[in-house]
This record gives structure tokens, C-alpha cells and sequence, in this order.
């Protein structure tokens, strides 16, 4: 049976210790460190959980952008989340889609160190641009 995308986050809340609100569609999760990282985990309709975090204004110049470019090629430089530029504002993002269908909130937790890692280094790899 397949858990709902509000039951997933509950229960990765209660995972990670972190305050939930029960009829909550959004967790947010701030990252302590050399760089502040906000991730959010929200609801994307009942199948998945959308990973997302702002990693900061868009660097001038070509250089940042043939480097998201790579890095997004296979994921080779995201470990399977995407870079991507926020159509409304000149914001660099990470975001990555998570079935809900088949991973469980268990199976979540190594996914999300791993995007909390690549967000944390995308972040402080934007300041030296």
C-alpha cells in the first residue's frame, strides 16, 4: 500500500526528530554549518515528496552555468537531484523528486543526507564564482 506524501513526512519528521505538524504538506529543515542550507520536503501530490533548497543568486558570467550544466549531465554532479534556475527570480536551486510508491521514509534518510550534502556544496561553490 502506498503511503501518502503528508504520512511520509510525518513519519521522516519523527525520524529525524524534527517538529511536524500532523496536517503538515511541508517540512522544513535548516542545516547548520559554514554555510546555512534551508532544505524543504513537500508534498507533491500523493506519489512523491519534493526535495528543495535555494542555494543562492545566480553568479555573472557563463562559467556557473556550463558547470550546472555538467553536473547535471547523468547527474554526475548532483548524485540524481537537479540544478536548475528559478524562473521567476535569479535564484540557483536543487530539487529532487522522491517516489513515495517506492521508497519508504527509511529508505529516504540516505537520500536526504546525500541531497543535503550536494546542496551544502553546490551553496559554498556558488560563493567563488
Amino acid at each position: 500500500m502506498q503511503m501518502s506524501g503528508q504520512l511520509f513526512l510525518t513519519e521522516l519528521a519523527r525520524l529525524l526528530g524534527a517538529p511536524q505538524a500532523e496536517d503538515s504538506a511541508v517540512l522544513y529543515l535548516t542545516l547548520a554549518g559554514d554555510v546555512q542550507v534551508t532544505v524543504s520536503l513537500e508534498t507533491s501530490g500523493v506519489e512523491s515528496v519534493l526535495l528543495y533548497a535555494e542555494l543562492g543568486g545566480v553568479p555573472s558570467g557563463d562559467a556557473f552555468l556550463q558547470d550546472i550544466g555538467r553536473a547535471n549531465f547523468l547527474g554526475a554532479g548532483t548524485e540524481g537531484a537537479v540544478l536548475a534556475l528559478r524562473p521567476d527570480d535569479p535564484v540557483a536551486c536543487l530539487f529532487r523528486h522522491v517516489p513515495t510508491g517506492v521508497h519508504c521514509p527509511d529508505d529516504c534518510l540516505p537520500i536526504l543526507k546525500t541531497f543535503c550534502e550536494v546542496a551544502t556544496n553546490w551553496q559554498q561553490r556558488i560563493r567563488t564564482y
